[in-house]
């Protein structure tokens, strides 16, 4: 083989061969990294919807259930039920049908629903093939067995808008079943937001049916399907790469709808998604060939005098291709192959610039997608925990206002009615009994009341919150000692004065304390502590070492009702009431717990605002 081969072939080695493996080497990489990225936060997009969809069908059986609790169907006739399941059907819109079913799947109650024409109200409208389809729908043998049951969602007969089946079970002799259609329109709007981009994205069934769709195209091929029935009957998320039925290939992710079995599918097409990768690779392959070129010129050019800087280049490639592109060709003339080695260097600082820059750049949006989901979760949480409160302020406002003297009557009745008969007799003592219950309803009622007011607070005064907070440690003091727990209180000198209401700031302290002592068992303590936060705030921590709140209650614990006391116990209006106070003194409420090891609940509330007198 002749020199000039040799010198050509060296060339070929030296300058094209790394360009080539180095560029195939960063597609693959970046390739993968982009992939890795892209599908993880389609995948969070997913599970966005996902657990906006969950939350809806939930909050909906949540909201029917608060609805009906106070409706007697089983002293009711088949006229009144009618009427009585119109008073739940106007208060929640989102509802589409509500039907009173007997244990056998008759009718008892109802239905009642919408016939007007599309578009005349917010409701869908219904006729009687959407009424055969609910009827078909409705999972009447699984909330016999269970008292609550979802069905699995389906589309309208006429506007083929997405729905699902939902039951309750009413006690009674005999026990029904409330049946209600739930409209999931509002996932449509977020999936037709999804894909405006030119994504895809499907709401489906357990079986990979499409429920719901943001896109024209609707229809699923068969790796569609299959990655949809694989997410549904793991109830695990799965993304893969998979060809569409236009024949192209798509990154596509599904998340499963909490358990319920159904499932959201997101997808964009590869081209799109991985269009930064593929132009990197259209530059590599650039660069080969300008090397290519330029190894050729040279070869046939130079013959002499070149094999030391080409050993040296080679082995400067060697140490980039290795890891080492710290190591540069030394430049010791000023011909082409100086030149050569110049671009050589500076294609290495190119090389490790772009890789700097790539790496602080994922890094950046790494912290920022997280910073910003992070932002969003607290908001969400923050705005349903609000809405939640609202209504049920709501509602207790207008349960104490038409309660509250009725049970005034009544429990003066009773009590004369017992004093008549002798409270030692049998009658006397179920009088007794009754009047207890009818106690215990006026003093629900007054919670009610009282949710509603702490909702609303004037400005109120200024008043030094570490009053109030002795104040509730000597009122509860007898009650820890009786339950064998210890007190602690712990409190930082000179704090700031608070702007508000000093009995709502006690009746806060006291709810959290007594929740604290229920919660910890004899021996244990109780620990509260008023301190001084930066900016201007006070920060109140009451910390018990009880059998502390498992991770999947605590999102529940501020919901009204919701309660872990045992029966007779409380109604679960404490945490709700003091979520309220907190609110209304525009401050936040939190709460870190370790199951078995206690739990903190911390109040952090501006403090009042000094004024300064000339």
């Amino acid at each position: 083989m002749s020199f000039r081969s040799r010198i050509l072939l060296a060339l070929l080695a030296v300058g094209v061969v790394p360009v080539t493996i180095l560029g195939l080497m960063s597609y693959s990489v970046n390739r993968g990294e982009l992939t890795e990225a892209v599908a993880a936060a389609q995948a969070r997009a997913a599970a966005d919807v996902a657990r906006q969809c969950e939350g809806l069908v939930l909050q909906g059986v949540d909201h029917l259930e608060t609805s009906v609790s106070y409706i007697p169907f089983g002293r009711l006739s088949p006229a009144d039920r009618a009427s009585a399941l119109r008073i739940p059907f106007r208060q929640l819109p989102w509802l589409n049908v509500l039907v009173l079913l007997d244990e056998r799947g008759a009718v008892v109650g109802g239905p009642v629903f919408d016939a007007g024409p599309e578009g005349a109200g917010a409701r869908e409208p219904i006729g009687s093939q959407e009424l055969d389809a609910f009827g078909r729908s409705v999972p009447l043998a699984t909330v016999l067995a269970s008292d609550v049951a979802i069905g699995a969602p389906y589309r309208g007969a006429r506007t083929g808008a997405p729905r699902v089946a939902i039951a309750l079970r009413v006690e009674g002799a005999p026990p029904s079943v409330l049946a209600a259609e739930v409209s999931l329109q509002a996932i449509v709007a977020r999936l037709q937001e999804i894909a405006a981009g030119g994504d895809a994205a499907f709401l489906v069934d357990a079986d990979g049916r499409v429920v719901a769709h943001g896109s024209e195209d609707a229809t699923l091929s068969v790796e569609e399907r299959l990655l949809a029935e694989e997410g549904a009957s793991s109830l695990r998320p799965e993304r893969r790469l998979v060809r569409r039925a236009d024949g192209r290939t798509w990154l596509e992710t599904f998340a499963p709808v909490g358990t319920l079995g159904w499932g959201v599918v997101l997808a964009a097409p590869e081209r799109v998604a991985l269009g930064a990768v593929r132009r990197a690779g259209a530059f590599t392959l650039f660069w080969a060939a300008a090397a290519l070129v330029t190894a050729a010129v040279l070869g046939g050019l130079l013959a002499r005098g070149v094999t030391v800087p080409v050993a040296r280049l080679s082995e400067a490639a060697r140490a980039l291709t290795e890891g080492r592109p710290g190591e540069e060709v030394p430049v010791s003339r000023p011909d082409e192959l100086g030149a050569l080695a110049t671009a050589f260097n500076h294609m290495a600082r190119e090389v490790r610039r772009r890789d700097e820059e790539i790496r602080r750049w994922n890094e950046e949006l790494a912290r920022r997608v997280s910073e910003k989901a992070t932002e969003l979760r607290l908001a969400q949480d923050q705005i349903a925990r609000t809405r939640r409160l609202a209504a049920i302020g709501s509602l207790g406002a207008g349960v104490a206002h038409e309660i509250n003297n009725p049970m005034t009557a009544v429990v003066g009745l009773v009590s004369v009615v017992r004093k008549d008969v002798g409270t030692d007799s049998p009658q006397g003592q179920l009088l007794g009994t009754a009047l207890d219950q009818a106690t215990r309803v006026t003093r629900i009622v007054n919670d009610l009341r009282r949710l509603a007011e702490t909702q609303q607070v004037d400005a109120g005064v200024q008043f030094p919150l570490a009053t109030a907070v002795r104040a509730s440690l000597e009122a509860h003091a007898h009650a820890a000692d009786e339950a064998g727990v210890a007190l602690r209180s712990a409190f930082d000198e000179d704090l700031a004065p608070v702007q508000g209401d000093p009995i709502q700031m006690q009746e806060l302290i006291g709810h959290l304390l007594r929740n604290a002592i229920a919660a910890t068992p004899r021996g244990g303590e109780v620990r509260v502590s008023v301190t001084a936060v930066d900016g201007g705030a006070l920060k109140l921590a009451v910390a018990d070492t009880g059998r502390g709140i498992p991770e999947p209650m605590r999102e529940r614990i501020f919901d009204p009702f919701f309660s872990r006391k045992e029966r007779g116990g409380g109604v679960g209006l404490g945490l709700a009431i003091s979520s309220s106070i907190v609110e209304a003194h525009h401050g936040k409420l939190h709460v870190e717990s370790e199951e078995g090891k206690g739990s903190t609940f911390t109040v952090v509330l501006p403090a009042a605002a000094t004024v300064h007198l000339a």
